[in-house]
């Protein structure tokens, strides 16, 4: 597919640009359901959204652009022109939790539900974005034979390469995984209300995710590293960790206040 959706006269829409803003819509809107349902605010979703959205890009463009540094070193421009490509979801990570958080400290709220919120929406959007990696053919995996495998036209090949035609579509391995992601994060609100602590959600998406991308990195060959280590791996881990570790503390903290709370027989 050519990445070019339209041309109007000096403005050029490309279809990562329409995907990524699709994601954002398609996340406020189910975000926004959800509101309705229990009952909170609608203006400081779209408030919180707006903040987190603009984070969440410079977040991205900067793990981006300190990944590929000697790209980048002394070019001022390059470092902004977030219209060529160049967007790393875990930057759009990092930035978009720091948004929220900002907001919700800022107007004294706590930060779990809207979290909670947050969380298949993300998983959602990035299923979606990914498709916008096949569009510009890029982060793609090492090459294979197998059926599914895509093709990636010469002028897109990384060095060493350049003969290679069909390579792993890694984007739609986490495609897929973001999307089961979500699904069962929809479940779990559904058949779990009532019993969820607030976070929880989140916590399982940040669990979820992290585990289906370490799979995924492993077979990408234009991956980030540090010391040898895949860095994306890496962040998986440690939201892994972060995550699961959230889990244990606030349900431990949780059955200790209700024991606390329990009136004893004297």
């Amino acid at each position: 597919m050519n990445p070019v959706l339209v041309h109007l006269g000096p403005l050029t829409i490309k279809w990562y640009g329409v995907l990524l803003s699709g994601m954002v819509l398609i996340g406020v809107y189910l975000a926004g359901w959800q509101v309705q349902r229990r009952a909170m605010s609608l203006d400081h979703l779209i408030n919180m959204t707006l903040l987190a959205t603009i984070l969440g890009v410079v977040g991205a463009r900067a793990y981006h652009v300190i990944s590929a540094w000697d790209l980048y070193r002394g070019d001022l421009y390059a470092m902004i022109a977030t219209w060529h490509g160049g967007l790393a979801i875990y930057g759009a990570l990092i930035g978009g939790l720091t948004g929220i958080f900002i907001y919700t400290w800022w107007n004294r709220l706590s930060p779990w539900p809207w979290l909670d919120i947050a969380a298949p929406s993300l998983a959602l959007g990035q299923a979606v974005a990914r498709w916008g990696n096949f569009i510009n053919q890029e982060a793609y995996g090492y090459p294979t034979n197998l059926p599914w495998a895509i093709y990636i036209a010469p002028e897109y090949r990384l060095a060493g390469y350049e003969n290679i035609a069909r390579y792993h579509p890694t984007f739609l391995y986490e495609s897929i995984w973001s999307f089961l992601v979500f699904l069962f994060l929809m479940y779990m609100m559904r058949r779990m209300a009532g019993r969820l602590l607030d976070g929880e959600v989140f916590f399982t998406y940040g669990v979820l995710y992290g585990i289906g991308r370490i799979f995924v990195e492993q077979l990408r060959i234009d991956s980030w590293t540090i010391g040898g280590f895949r860095t994306a791996q890496l962040f998986s881990v440690i939201l892994i960790g972060a995550c699961a570790a959230l889990l244990i503390y606030r349900r431990r903290a949780q059955r200790a206040k209700v024991g606390q709370e329990v009136p004893s027989d004297e």
